[in-house]
Formats: structure tokens, sequence, C-alpha cells
């Protein structure tokens, strides 16, 4: 059996008994092309403007996981859609990046 979490320290101390959950293996968050092959593995998916540059997107999103990233996508399509946008263009991107960097100074992420 295999489980994951990002709060180790709120796991009871009993299913880290040897036989339970025993082995722990720490997966580190994406680097840059890490962050940039899983932009285009979400942006493939869905329509947008082809001169978005990756390489700009995984810079301005360090520290961020691939969940992390599959957010900020679904969030540009909601932007895209709240602002009657057909193809999605940087900027919507670039305001949820920017919200993001605004809310990581006070520990909400």
């Amino acid at each position: 059996m295999i489980g994951a979490t990002n709060l180790e320290e709120a796991l009871d101390p009993a299913i880290k008994r040897p036989g339970r959950f025993d082995k722990i293996i720490n997966i580190p968050l994406p680097d840059v092309k890490g962050r940039e092959e899983i932009f285009d593995y979400y942006l493939k998916k869905i329509q947008h403007e082809k001169n978005i540059d990756k390489a700009v997107l995984a810079r301005q999103s360090s520290g961020y996981s691939g969940a992390d990233i599959q957010n900020v996508v679904n969030l540009a399509i909601l932007n895209a859609i709240k602002n009657s946008i057909n193809i999605f263009q940087d900027y919507p991107f670039f305001i949820f990046t920017s919200n993001r960097q605004e809310k990581s100074k006070h520990g909400r992420f």
C-alpha cells in the first residue's frame, strides 16, 4: 500500500511503525525544467495562444508543485471564461501568478 501526504507531522505516529507505513520517500518540488514540462502537459489539453512562453511561466512559478501548476491552468481557464476570451493569452497566467506570490507572502500557500 502507498500513501501520500503534504503534512507528515500531522500523521499519527502509530501509522509510521514498522510493518505499516514505515518507508518515507520525500519527493522535492519540480525544478524549472520540470515546471515547464508540467505546464506543457496541461496546456496541451486546452486551446491557447501558441506563443505562450512556458519557460517564462516556469520561472514565475518557483516553489509550485504539479498540483499548483494544474490549478494555475484551471484558474486561467476560469479567467478566460469570465472575461469572455476565446483563446488564452499570457495575462490570465500573469494575474494568477501575481496573486499567488502576494498570498504566499502571507503564508496562505
